[in-house]
């Protein structure tokens, strides 16, 4: 038994792409900021900073409201189709509301 066998040499695994992937025109690398904490990547704002923004815009009331309504005011003028009140009927009163609490307590 003086035959020497070689060493086997271990397999190299064929690397699983996915599907439709063209090794010859591969994809963009992934964004670098991906693996940093959100707090400290670029596109991130907290919510002190969405705050400050909100109050710079000053908008009080429903969505909508605000710079939007003065817009459409100002449009309006230019074209002449503003709604003028007519002078002769007064305008609405609110209506006082009705009833109380709902069902008898015990």
């Amino acid at each position: 038994g003086g035959e020497r066998t070689k060493p086997k040499k271990p397999r190299k695994k064929k690397p699983r792409m996915p599907k439709g992937y063209d090794p010859a025109n591969p994809p963009p690398p992934p964004d670098p900021e991906r693996w940093l904490p959100k707090h400290e990547r670029t596109g991130f704002k907290s919510k002190s900073a969405r705050r400050k923004i909100k109050e710079a815009v000053n908008v009080k009331g429903s969505q909508g409201a605000g710079q939007v309504a003065t817009d459409l005011e100002a449009k309006l003028e230019d074209r002449g189709q503003l709604a003028e009140e007519p002078k002769g009927v007064p305008p609405l009163k609110p209506q006082p509301k009705k009833g109380g609490k709902k069902g008898k307590r015990k």
